[in-house]
C-alpha cells in the first residue's frame, strides 16, 4: 500500500518537476535572449545635414507682416542703401569654395531690390557675400557650412523671387524683408540641428536604459537557469535514492527465500 502511494506520489512529483523546470529553462531562455542588450554596441548615426525649403505658410506671413498700411513706418533711401554699410562689414576677399553660393544669395538679394526699386545699384553684394559667409561658417564643421551654403540659395530664390513677397516690398521695407528671410532660414536650420540633437540624445538615452534592463534579465536569467539545474539535480537525486532502496531491499528478499 505504501509502496503505491509512494508511487502516486512521485508521478504527481515527477509531472511537476517537469511543468516547473519547463517553465524555468523557457525563463532563462527568454531573459538570456533579452540580457543580449548588454553586449550591443551604442547607436550610430550618420551625420545629419538638413534640408530646409521654404513652406508656403512662412511665405504666407512674410506677405501679411508687410502689407502695406496707411501708418506704416517710413524708411528714408538713404538708410536702406548699401552705401552707407560701415568699412568694417566689408569682409575679407580671399577664395572660398563656396563662395559661389555666397554669391548667389548676393545676386537674389539684389535682383530682389532691383525688381522692387527699379533701380539697381541698391545692395552691397561685398556685404551680403561676407553676412552669409559669416553665417555658414559659425557652425564648427565644414558639413554644416556647406550644408547651409547650399540650401540657402534656394530657400532665398524661393521667397524672394515669389510675386507676392515682391508686391508688399517697396523700398522703405525691402531690407527688413531680406533679413527677415535670412534670418528664418537661420532659425530653422538651428531648429533641425536641435531636432537631431534631441534624436540621437533619446535613442542614447534608450540605449543605456536597455542595457541597464539587459543587467536585469541576465540576473533574472542566472537565477532561473540555477534553479531549473537545482530542481534537474534533485529529481536526479530522488531517482538515485529510490533506485538505491530498491536495491538494498533485494538481498533480503533472497535472504527470506532461503
Amino acid at each position: 500500500m505504501l509502496q503505491k502511494l509512494e508511487n502516486i506520489y512521485l508521478g504527481i512529483l515527477r509531472g511537476v518537476v517537469l511543468i516547473i523546470s519547463g517553465g524555468l529553462l523557457l525563463g532563462a531562455i527568454f531573459f538570456g535572449l533579452n540580457a543580449l542588450k548588454v553586449i550591443s554596441g551604442p547607436p550610430t548615426f550618420d551625420p545629419y545635414t538638413p534640408e530646409i525649403e521654404a513652406n508656403t505658410g512662412y511665405k504666407q506671413s512674410l506677405i501679411t507682416q508687410y502689407q502695406p498700411t496707411d501708418n506704416a513706418s517710413e524708411r528714408s533711401t538713404a538708410e536702406a542703401s548699401p552705401d552707407n554699410a560701415s568699412p568694417a562689414s566689408q569682409g575679407s576677399t580671399e577664395e572660398n569654395p563656396l563662395q559661389s553660393q555666397y554669391e548667389d544669395v548676393a545676386n537674389l538679394v539684389d535682383e530682389f531690390a532691383t525688381e522692387v526699386t527699379g533701380e539697381t545699384g541698391w545692395i552691397n553684394k561685398d556685404f551680403v557675400i561676407n553676412h552669409i559667409r559669416t553665417r555658414a561658417e559659425a557652425y564648427n564643421t565644414s558639413r554644416l557650412t556647406q550644408a547651409y551654403a547650399n540650401d540657402i540659395v534656394p530657400y532665398v530664390r524661393n521667397v524672394l523671387q515669389d510675386e507676392q513677397v515682391i508686391d508688399v516690398a517697396d523700398s522703405q521695407n525691402l531690407i527688413d524683408i531680406v533679413n527677415e528671410v535670412l534670418d528664418d532660414f537661420d532659425r530653422q536650420f538651428d531648429q533641425a540641428l536641435s531636432a537631431e540633437d534631441r534624436r540621437r540624445n533619446q535613442a542614447q538615452r534608450e540605449h543605456a536604459q536597455g542595457k541597464v534592463e539587459g543587467m536585469q534579465s541576465l540576473y533574472i536569467a542566472g537565477g532561473t537557469f540555477g534553479a531549473f539545474l537545482f530542481i534537474v539535480f534533485l529529481s536526479i537525486f530522488i531517482k538515485i535514492e529510490r533506485n538505491l532502496r530498491h536495491l538494498a531491499e533485494l538481498p533480503s528478499g533472497r535472504n527470506k527465500n532461503t
